[in-house]
């Protein structure tokens, strides 16, 4: 059994938007595309704690921003505070608000997103735990069967 080591802090705060895509782009994998509506000079900011395998991060993001997700190994669960969140997946786009809890990634996901003056905590999971919970073998892909947020469940997040 290995030990078990302190999570780690990382504090990330750039206005500047190539900064905001290389950091982005090394911890989630993400190819951002970043437009600044009225916006100019507000930094990203993110305090994000690792505890091993498991993560979270609470993040402010001012203006437009965009990018593309492709088959990452890990579920991310939002919980968005402020802004508009717009995840288009298949042939849908789920729009999210202040209050709404979301599945944002999940193994084999492709989608695009769009995001607008956003405060979000989010909450990055192994793929393997949701096997695990779900009594399935470690290499099964667990599955979604929506990702529309349900009226007051996000409470139980």
């Amino acid at each position: 059994m290995s030990t078990p080591t302190a999570p780690t802090v990382c504090e990330f705060t750039t206005a500047d938007m190539d900064e905001a895509r290389e950091f982005l782009d090394s911890v989630y994998g993400w190819r951002l595309t970043v437009h600044r509506h009225g916006n100019a000079g507000r930094p990203l900011v993110v305090s994000r704690t690792d505890a091993g395998a498991v993560s979270c991060a609470h993040a402010t993001a001012p203006g437009d921003i965009s990018y593309q997700v492709a088959g990452e190994d890990f579920v991310v669960i939002d919980t968005l505070s402020s802004g508009v969140f717009e995840l288009e997946h298949d042939k849908s786009c789920d729009r999210y608000g202040p209050g709404d809890v979301y599945v944002a990634n999940h193994p084999g996901a492709e989608f695009r997103s769009t995001t607008r003056d956003i405060e979000v905590l989010t909450t990055t999971l192994p793929s393997t735990l949701f096997a695990e919970v779900a009594g399935a073998a470690p290499d099964t892909l667990v599955e979604f069967s929506s990702y529309t947020p349900i009226a007051g469940a996000g409470r139980r997040w």
